[in-house]
């Protein structure tokens, strides 16, 4: 099991302080090994975007909060007698939901993924 909390903190200083803004990140990540090869995550993750000069369109300043959730399982194919190789699954689905003071700037995404990886 493995269990992950990161902080982290972006500044974008843009030509045009319209885009210019802060931003501060907090992501909780937990992995856990099950039985038959098979492996499970999840991922938790809270942006705060803070931009500097108001919108001229909207004249408001636009702050964004952004909620992004993963989680998939992942499954060991197959594997070489000597270990060295080995082709792995894994199926995964994210949600983003994006709330802004600018409502054109709100939206929710859907991604559903499937995917194999070969390790040599």
């Amino acid at each position: 099991n493995r269990l992950g909390l990161t902080a982290g903190y972006e500044r974008e200083s843009a030509e045009l302080d319209l885009h210019s803004y802060d931003r501060w990140r907090l992501s909780l990540r937990y992995d856990r090994r099950l039985p038959w090869e098979l492996a499970l995550f999840a991922v938790a993750r809270l942006t705060e975007t803070d931009y500097e000069d108001p919108h001229p369109v909207f004249a408001k300043t636009r702050e964004d909060e952004t909620l992004y959730l993963n989680f998939g399982f992942s499954r060991v194919l197959w594997r070489s007698a000597d270990s060295r190789r080995s082709l792995s699954g894994q199926l995964a689905y994210a949600r983003t939901d994006t709330d802004s003071t600018i409502p054109i700037y709100e939206y929710t995404k859907n991604v559903y993924d499937l995917a194999l990886t070969y390790t040599f």
